[in-house]
């Protein structure tokens, strides 16, 4: 029980902090890291699985922590270059009540050939509106699975 509360620390950073490109590249790395986790923990405490209902709840925050280690993973061995562009705020949107959540609908640019939703810090959010300009800085990512911010343009 004492691995769960870090589990979901790692996967909610991961999957509330960076936006993907794709999510293709990343099948991959989860899949290695999160059924290594959960056969690590298996070994180490053979109590973890010994029910079927067990094994289904190790396999889920097993996979959870594992797409929250490769994309932390991919951010922090990321040496690229960013590459920068310029698009436009279609939409904007605030959700949630205590924790907001703060969305851009942007326009496509370089690689992104489709409008595409990004979550933005609440600075960037108040500081655009509809039909405004941000940039988006992508970058390769360290396990090449791009990744990219957005914030206002200067």
């Amino acid at each position: 029980m004492s691995l769960w509360l870090p589990t979901l620390l790692v996967a909610a950073g991961g999957l509330f902090v960076f936006d993907v490109l794709s999510w293709l590249p990343a099948v991959l790395p989860t899949l290695c890291i999160g059924l290594g986790f959960g056969f690590t923990a298996t070994k180490l405490d053979r109590h973890v699985a010994a029910t079927r209902l067990d094994v289904g709840a190790l396999l889920l925050f097993s996979l959870v922590y594992g797409i929250g280690t490769t994309l932390w993973t991919n951010m922090l061995l990321d040496d690229t270059p960013v590459k920068s562009y310029r698009t436009e705020v279609l939409a904007k949107r605030a959700s949630g009540s205590d924790d907001q959540d703060y969305e851009l609908d942007l326009s496509p640019w370089g690689p992104q050939k489709t409008p595409r939703t990004a979550t933005v810090h609440e600075g960037t959010y108040e500081s655009v509106s509809k039909g405004g300009t941000v940039c988006v800085g992508l970058r390769e990512g360290g396990l090449w699975i791009p990744w990219f911010g957005v914030v206002k343009c200067r």
